[in-house]
């Protein structure tokens, strides 16, 4: 679909900032009032559309209601880790079957899931960019919720979260494969600093506050 091809890709999107940077160059640079409204009209109204693209990839996206608290069985990938209390983690995983067999009606491909990982130390060798396959239960996004002043659906469009997951079953890790991706490279740089943090300064009490500032995770912080 064209919301899942303009949408769903990074790149497209970098695409479209560039040629709204050109418009706005362009603009800049011409002589008269009237061209300079008219590339200002132009660039104005490819943001708009870009937004527009993006808002609905990530509404067609999001866990139908039909299917709230559905279980299914299908292979995800590790995109992120985040830590927690208790040696916890929260995890945001991307719907990616390899097998179209294992397609869901309730779970496009691509979606992404925030889950929550109690016993996270048991899956501590599965790193960003890989795969495994799992049995989980789905949530739909919630009504508009605030947490302290902290806005989770505008979280979650941010980082196209589409719903939430528990899993039901172990984890079964799929063969690793090597990726060219920067930013799965990236994560698990920050991944290890993170770690090694957490490691570091067990019982310090300024443990979130140093994990925070370095990598940017704030899962550690309390909220009272």
């Amino acid at each position: 679909m064209a919301f899942d091809t303009f949408g769903g890709k990074s790149l497209i999107l970098f695409a479209w900032s560039a040629v709204i940077l050109l418009l706005g160059i362009r603009g800049g640079v011409s002589e008269h009032a009237a061209e300079k409204l008219s590339w200002f009209v132009i660039g104005f109204t490819m943001a708009q559309l870009c937004a527009g693209i993006q808002t609905a990839a990530h509404q067609q996206a999001q866990v139908p209601l039909a299917c709230n608290k559905q279980t299914i069985q299908s292979e995800f990938q590790l995109l992120e880790k985040a830590f927690r209390d208790n040696n916890a983690q929260t995890w945001l995983i991307e719907h990616m079957p390899r097998d179209h067999a294992v397609a869901t009606k309730c779970l496009v491909t691509g979606a992404r899931l925030q889950t929550f990982v109690e016993t996270a130390s048991t899956y501590r060798a599965l790193q960003p960019g890989e795969y495994f396959r799992a049995t989980v239960r789905i949530k739909s996004p919630k009504a508009p919720l605030q947490l302290v002043g902290f806005d989770v659906h505008r979280h979650w469009f941010a980082n196209r979260i589409a719903g939430t997951a528990q899993f039901k079953s172990k984890l079964e890790q799929q063969p690793a494969q090597t990726t060219l991706n920067p930013l799965v490279w990236m994560e698990r740089a920050r991944l290890q600093i993170a770690g090694t943090i957490v490691t570091a300064l067990q019982s310090h009490p300024e443990q979130a506050l140093v994990l925070a500032m370095v990598v940017g995770d704030q899962g550690l912080i309390s909220p009272w």
